[in-house]
């Protein structure tokens, strides 16, 4: 894989896709990536189970077609993720169908974060779930088409997609009084700045980190959107937003061979809007 900063950089919701299969190559390459345990495992050891579901009459067999409302062109496949109804489950979601995202972004495929937008009906017919279980997300798959249409370009104008906030928004230092600056030493800046980048529902960003005086923990809060309609949908649609965050935090200090762990501060209490989620220590 190329480097996965490079990756999260380049990244970018895709609605429009050319009207080509899969190659058989790229169909090895997915199947390979989600029966593999390891790449269906959350930063706090949840397994997600991740299924592969084809648009067309020959693999399927039965023609799928999920109402994305003419939102989604010409989509190849879609990968769905099963999981448990939960708040913590919800960010185990968000990190294991994101680090996917970024595996097939690497592969040179498109893909786009849906969450509301796709008839769940039809796709339960495809998918036998458990007790409890519900598809929270899904992502078409398919090669990016060069240019989208009017109502996809729309969509993106509408969610403000190319814009991200500003570190001073999203990164303090000891408490919430004190906004970061990209240039103070001495953090994991490079991580930040991919928690930054990072997708999230409607472009909210909930987001916020919170460094610790000595720099060695990284806390990680949801600040949630007010009156935000996704909360309607029956699960933490937040929550997913917050694994994402935390893939990205992840994975970059992986690349950057940064140790540090996973774990729940029993101290961190919510601060006003900001509700507190896990923190990173480094080793």
């Amino acid at each position: 894989m190329k480097s996965v900063m490079d990756v999260i950089k380049k990244r970018k919701s895709i609605r429009t896709y050319e009207d080509k299969k899969l190659s058989e190559d790229d169909c090895i390459k997915i199947r390979e990536y989600i029966n593999t345990k390891a790449n269906r495992i959350g930063p706090s050891g949840k397994e997600i189970r991740l299924e592969l579901i084809f648009a067309d009459d020959n693999e399927s067999g039965k023609g799928l077609k999920i109402g994305t409302y003419g939102i989604i062109v010409n989509p190849q496949a879609y990968i769905a993720g099963c999981v448990s109804n939960t708040p913590e489950d919800m960010v185990e979601f968000g990190y294991v169908m994101e680090k996917m995202i970024l595996f097939l972004t690497n592969l040179g495929l498109g893909t786009c974060w849906l969450g509301g937008t796709f008839d769940r009906k039809t796709l339960n017919t495809e998918i036998i779930m458990e007790d409890g279980q519900i598809i929270p997300s899904i992502t078409p798959v398919g090669y990016p088409k060069n240019r989208e249409g009017i109502k996809q370009r729309a969509m993106r104008l509408l969610v403000k997609a190319d814009q991200r906030l500003s570190w001073k928004d999203l990164f303090f230092l000891a408490d919430f009084s004190h906004p970061m600056s990209p240039k103070m030493k001495g953090i994991l800046n490079e991580p930040l700045e991919m928690v930054r980048l990072g997708p999230s529902a409607s472009n909210k960003q909930p987001w916020r980190i919170l460094i610790s005086e000595d720099k060695s923990v990284y806390a990680f809060y949801l600040k949630r959107t007010p009156n935000y309609a996704g909360n309607a949908m029956g699960f933490d649609m937040q929550r997913i937003d917050m694994g994402i965050a935390i893939c990205h935090f992840q994975i970059s200090c992986d690349e950057m061979e940064v140790k540090g762990e996973w774990f729940i501060d029993q101290s961190k209490e919510n601060i006003d809007s900001m509700e507190y989620i896990s923190s990173f220590r480094l080793a």
